[in-house]
């Protein structure tokens, strides 16, 4: 309004909040949304707006944020309409970088270089090869995970599980499905995949089983406060050959049954064969380890030879450490329970999840944490060609010594501007600030914490690059007569590296087998969305 200018940076705020406001608004109603003309007059209305007020905006730090929030809702609104994704869906613009196609639509540099589009590809773990260095996000496959998020997602943002993914998602699952008359085999390891001589269905599948429950059935879960959890090891008392494995792991050994290059040799080898042992097969392995347990299908079908080449992964990293000081005595101000992202790589997003201490069992400690800290980013590559499977046993081990090298590093290095309170005066972090029921001194305190890396093939992330959309099969078109696939590697209607991908994907491989169901909420693109 020319007659009444706005003069100063809260003045400034106010009208971003109007602008994003009213964008926002128009977005999600359906009848607006094939109304390209609003996009035109919003992106007139928004990049005016930011042109006169740029200055003002960058000199302070609460409205900077703002200006950054605006330019890419700018820069978004005019790729919408430019590239007609309301109309052609968000996948044609997977060939393109999502940082690249913002800054083709408008975006300005100081914006793209900012910490919340460094969080964007930190939350995804977008980095090819595990290096910092070399971001990666499919533009479409970003921009539709980012609305979704913002537009669709119900009640907040995001939501924090109230224990161990693995202990309220996945246990249930797995209880509702054995009262269903499913059975489990436990510790049987999948070695290929075998065709048969027409090369249209799966013949056979070579398998390794591992240990034997000595009462016949294996019971995997343990209490912990009233909730059934899936433990780190197995529990060797339930298993004839559990006092040995018991034994070569105490003595440093490595026969983690899930490691790929465990030092196990296993019982026996079983070889499934269809018509007898199983009619269909759902494959879920991750990508990663395809190539190797399914040469003999990517040797047939170039599809899957396209597939493993261009579905790319990579390692990830975590350390959870318990702190004495809840989020306050460390010296963090900002919010309560903070989720954060674009800090320093590779360890760029701390999550406070100090809420699932009161899941855990600290009954034998003197001291009962205040704060959990979980820090997570990508894992770089060996930069050696990594050995064959079942080769080297010392392999993983020699590896995840990157995380704990990366964990002191943030912790002597970063801590300070995170946690003010508990760093000594050369902004290392005060190692008696950890949790430690041994009692160790200095950094031996790590030990403590969990530290891990993710190094195998089944748990490698899967990655939305550039260009790789196109080579996701659905879960119909493995190309074999009695093989479906899940995953989040598969092309699911969300196709990013999370549990809603994998949850998606299952419910379309229960479609292609069992006919139900027939609608998969937001597996479509924008009508739906929106809708």
């Amino acid at each position: 309004d020319d007659a009444n200018p706005v003069s100063d940076t809260e003045d400034a705020l106010a009208a971003v909040e109007v602008v994003r406001c009213t964008a926002v608004e128009k977005l999600v109603k359906p009848e607006e949304v094939e109304d390209e003309g609003f996009f035109a007059r919003a992106i007139d209305i928004i990049e005016g707006w930011v042109r006169r007020w740029r200055d003002a905006l960058l000199a302070n730090t609460d409205a900077r944020r703002s200006y950054i929030v605006i330019d890419l809702l700018g820069a978004t609104l005019r790729g919408l309409a430019t590239d007609q994704v309301l109309r052609r869906g968000f996948d044609h613009l997977d060939d393109i970088d999502f940082r690249e196609w913002l800054r083709k639509h408008g975006a300005s540099d100081f914006t793209l270089s900012s910490a919340f589009m460094n969080g964007t590809y930190d939350t995804v773990f977008g980095f090819l090869g595990g290096d910092p260095e070399r971001e990666v996000l499919a533009a479409g496959t970003g921009l539709r995970s980012g609305l979704r998020m913002l537009l669709a997602y119900k009640g907040h943002f995001m939501w924090k599980m109230n224990a161990g993914m693995g202990d309220i998602v996945f246990a249930p699952y797995y209880e509702i499905l054995r009262r269903r008359g499913v059975r489990f085999h436990f510790f049987h390891r999948v070695e290929a995949l075998r065709l048969g001589t027409d090369q249209t269905t799966i013949d056979a599948i070579d398998i390794r089983r591992q240990a034997t429950p000595a009462s016949g059935t294996y019971e995997p879960l343990v209490m912990v406060h009233d909730l059934e959890c899936w433990p780190s090891e197995p529990l060797y008392d339930q298993l004839v050959e559990g006092e040995t494995l018991r034994g070569r792991a105490a003595a440093g050994e490595n026969v983690n049954l899930e490691s790929y290059w465990s030092a196990w040799e296993g019982v026996e080898s079983i070889t499934l064969r269809h018509g007898t042992d199983y009619d269909h097969v759902l494959l879920g392995i991750p990508v990663a380890a395809l190539g190797t347990l399914c040469s003999e299908l990517v040797a047939a079908r170039p599809e899957w030879r396209d597939m493993v080449e261009h579905i790319a992964t990579n390692r990830t990293m975590n350390a959870q450490l318990w702190l004495r000081p809840d989020v306050a005595g460390l010296g963090w101000d900002v919010c309560r329970d903070p989720i954060l992202g674009g800090f320093v790589r590779p360890l760029s997003v701390w999550a406070a999840l100090s809420h699932l201490v009161t899941m855990e069992d600290w009954s034998g400690c003197a001291v009962r944490p205040a704060h959990l800290a979980y820090l997570v980013g990508p894992m770089r590559d060996s930069a050696a060609p990594e050995p064959p499977y079942f080769t080297d046993p010392t392999f993983p081990r020699r590896e995840e010594e990157q995380v704990y090298r990366e964990t002191r590093r943030f912790l002597e290095e970063h801590a300070q501007h995170l946690w003010p309170q508990a760093c000594r005066a050369d902004g290392c972090l005060d190692w008696d600030q950890l949790v430690d029921p041994l009692g160790r001194s200095g950094p031996q305190r790590l030990e403590a914490q969990y530290l891990r890396g993710n190094v195998d093939p089944n748990e490698r992330y899967t990655l939305s690059v550039a260009g790789s959309t196109r080579y996701r099969l659905r879960a119909d078109q493995s190309g074999f007569g009695n093989l479906t696939l899940t995953g989040d590697w598969t092309y699911n209607g969300l196709n990013a590296g999370c549990v809603e991908a994998a949850v998606m994907s299952g419910m379309q491989a229960s479609r292609a087998i069992a006919g139900y169901p027939q609608e998969i909420v937001a597996e479509d693109d924008v009508p739906k969305l929106f809708g």
